[in-house]
This record gives structure tokens, C-alpha cells and sequence, in this order.
């Protein structure tokens, strides 16, 4: 990945944070790593009490079309395996979780639409 790309990949999940946390989310972690990707953002629901897995997606004009598209099933698969595997090693087995997706476009350095929605 580019020096540009990872830069602004990390804006829109600067972006992404802030919105997740103004809706009633407690930031847990972000950039979980494990054995062939991460989770971009690990937030606790406090109204549902459930954890959530937040995939983040950040276009900038052209490709905005295609941003409730840009989650596919590897990548849903993917985040549901290392999600368990978060739980697992913080021992939350038993706590509620989903995978929920954000899609920010930023234009000029300003944020211009955020989508959010369940992605399972």
C-alpha cells in the first residue's frame, strides 16, 4: 500500500471514529492485526452492549458508486474470523458481537457523506 493510500485510509478512520463515537460507541481498539489483514476500528455499542467490528472504507470523488459495494464476502469472512479472535484472546467469548461498515468520502480534506450500516 502507498504512503498516500495508508495516509488517507487513516483519515477516514479518524473520521469514522469520531462518528461511531458521537452515535453511542466506546472506541476499544483500532488496527487489530492478525495473520492476513485487520480490524480498523473494535467499539463497544453501549446501547446494545454488543462489540463491534467496524470495517472502514474511504473514497474520494469518482469511486464513491462503488462504496456500498466494497465489502465482499472474503472480507466479511475475514473480519468475523479475526473478531473471534479477539474475543478470544481478551476472553469475551460470551459477549453479543457484530460487523458493522462505514464508508466515508472525503473531498479536499473534508468529510462529504458517511454511511453506516450493519454488514452482518
Amino acid at each position: 500500500m502507498s504512503r498516500y493510500k495508508k495516509i488517507f485510509g487513516n483519515k477516514g478512520e479518524n473520521y469514522a471514529q469520531e462518528f461511531l463515537t458521537q452515535k453511542g460507541l466506546r472506541i476499544l481498539g483500532r488496527n487489530f492485526r492478525i495473520w492476513g489483514g485487520e480490524i480498523d476500528i473494535i467499539a463497544k455499542d453501549l446501547k446494545t452492549k454488543e462489540i463491534v467490528f467496524v470495517e472502514v472504507k474511504t473514497r474520494s470523488g469518482e469511486d464513491w458508486m462503488e462504496i456500498d459495494e466494497a465489502l465482499n464476502k472474503n472480507q466479511i469472512r475475514f473480519i468475523k474470523r479475526a473478531g473471534k479472535r479477539f474475543l478470544y484472546r481478551f476472553e469475551l467469548e460470551n459477549e453479543s458481537w457484530r460487523v458493522d461498515f462505514v464508508g466515508i468520502l472525503l473531498q479536499g480534506g473534508v468529510v462529504k457523506k458517511i454511511v453506516h450500516f450493519l454488514a452482518i
